[in-house]
């Protein structure tokens, strides 16, 4: 018997590779734009699974597609520091809990790089 979830699910799943991969096409613009306050395709390198700044995402389906794919992509772990995103990281917290700052997006401070020159951290003066 068909499991509606899992099926659904994997079609979440397929909405994200597409956007992924293959070739430059218009749709993902507009969807690129929808997830922009999570940092757009950097919103898929997430490894926490309680996704802070998801509410900021206004269509529900790509909210949808995002949580699916964190929830089930085992693919989340970084090797590379450098390219690891800043933000809903569960391997840059404070406190205990995930980064999520909106102005850093906003302003393309993404990934760990972003925040370093060489191996120091940039001033923020």
């Amino acid at each position: 018997m068909f499991n509606i979830v899992d099926i659904q699910s994997a079609e979440y799943i397929h909405w994200a590779e597409a956007l992924l991969t293959g070739e430059e096409e218009e749709w993902k613009k507009w969807a690129r734009q929808a997830l922009k306050p999570l940092g757009a395709e950097a919103a898929f390198l997430c490894t926490n699974e309680k996704v802070r700044g998801l509410v900021e995402i206004k269509i529900s389906f790509w909210r949808k597609v995002i949580t699916t794919w964190v929830e089930l992509n085992d693919n989340n772990d970084h090797q590379d520091f450098y390219n690891q995103p800043l933000f809903n990281n569960k391997h840059l917290a404070y406190n205990g809990n995930s980064l999520y700052i909106k102005k850093c997006i906003d302003k393309n401070i993404i990934y760990v790089k972003d925040v370093l020159q060489g191996s120091n951290f940039i001033s923020l003066e």
